[in-house]
């Protein structure tokens, strides 16, 4: 993902998804969710899946108050989806409005999510992902 997009503070959405076109982790955008994302404050939409995405999501995320839409499922990511999306105990701005929250959270090893709106088992290989001892 462009270090550059982190001057587009203005920005409302950034769909980078689907560029896995085989559907089978071989091709697509690739490397970790930067932490600069978590400074557009007005992004309203971020969709990340069907990528090769790897590491965790980061916890900044959860500042970009106006998102409604952030999808990351079909990836590589690990971790668990940060609290600030998920903690119903103390409903932020941030978790009211989203909508969509979608992780690949369905099998056991993969990304865990207790708030995603929707699970994913993805149907990627095991042997990029990271820590699954695998590959």
């Amino acid at each position: 993902i462009p270090s550059s997009l982190a001057m587009s503070t203005d920005i409302l959405s950034i769909i980078l998804s689907e560029n896995d076109i085989n559907k089978d982790g071989s091709s697509g955008i690739s490397g970790q969710i930067p932490e600069f994302m978590g400074d557009l404050q007005k992004l309203k939409i971020l969709k990340l899946h069907q990528n090769r995405l790897q590491g965790e999501i980061p916890e900044n995320l959860t500042g970009m108050t106006d998102l409604g839409h952030f999808t990351t499922h079909d990836n590589f990511l690990q971790g668990k989806v940060p609290n600030g999306f998920c903690d119903a105990g103390n409903p932020t701005k941030t978790r009211i409005h989203l909508n969509e929250l979608t992780a690949d959270c369905g099998k056991p090893g993969e990304i865990e999510c207790s708030c995603c709106t929707q699970c994913f088992s993805s149907s990627l290989p095991a042997s990029p992902r990271k820590g699954t001892g695998k590959g």
